[in-house]
């Protein structure tokens, strides 16, 4: 029952920060084509829509073997009970799940507009993005238009990337926390945010985000906790009223 009680304030906290910050809603779940990797599904996105340009996250099972399974509610959030950490290309920090993105800039072309991706390097309640843009981060993306068929994106590398971004309308890849962060711990229980906006003319035209939440969520202040932490707030609130007094 105290787990439970736990993940459900975490929970409820975190979405109303991200209510707050963002002020949007998900649309619900697009089909998209998974134009990378062979195999992966389509199942599972979730997706905005804005100006032309859809983007859409989702977070996938990946280890201990790469699956289609797509835990989520289907308003955004992913839950994985999996906490080990795994290991390849000579990283040890992989978590058990990977994010996977995908960039439709429609009758646009990719390199139209400019991207930033947000992940969460902070397990707690809490959001600390370290952003990046995913066009000039990943050499390996894979690209494609509308008519690309699943698995049959074409996978950029550094020299031709620039090239196939101003080609196609397309762009996806999949990505794991410990691939992009080395401190990244997977097996700390955490609830995580990822979001992808993209940009025309400086102006954000398109965003999405999405919450992971790894194990039990984490650890939030106990709600006895909570009212001590309000009187503290009340109490500092006085002093300062206190102190802007003495300075009248």
């Amino acid at each position: 029952m105290e787990t439970t009680t736990r993940t459900g304030a975490k929970r409820f906290l975190f979405a109303a920060a991200m209510a707050l910050a963002t002020m949007s809603a998900h649309a619900a779940p697009a089909t998209i084509t998974a134009i990378f990797g062979s195999g992966v599904g389509d199942n599972g996105w979730t997706a905005e829509t804005g100006s032309g340009v859809t983007l859409a996250l989702r977070a996938r099972e990946r280890f201990p073997t790469p699956t289609n399974n797509v835990p989520t509610d289907n308003a955004g959030t992913y839950t994985f009970s999996d906490t080990t950490a795994y290991s390849l290309y000579g990283f040890n920090n992989l978590a058990s799940w990977n994010f996977d993105f995908s960039i439709n800039a429609g009758t646009a072309r990719v390199s139209s507009y400019t991207y930033v991706l947000g992940i969460d390097t902070n397990a707690g309640v809490g959001t600390t993005y370290l952003e990046m843009d995913p066009l000039a981060v990943f050499d390996d993306n894979s690209f494609g238009n509308g008519g690309t068929t699943q698995g049959n994106g074409t996978d950029a590398t550094a020299a031709t990337k620039a090239g196939l971004a101003a080609a196609n309308a397309i762009a996806q890849n999949s990505q794991n926390f410990g691939w992009l962060n080395a401190a990244f711990n997977p097996t700390v229980d955490g609830t995580y945010s990822i979001f992808l906006a993209a940009f025309g003319n400086g102006q954000e035209v398109a965003r999405t985000n999405i919450t992971v939440v790894v194990g039990d969520g984490g650890t939030v202040p106990e709600p006895a906790s909570l009212a001590l932490v309000g009187i503290a707030a009340l109490g500092m609130g006085a002093a300062a009223r206190r102190r802007r007094t003495s300075k009248a």
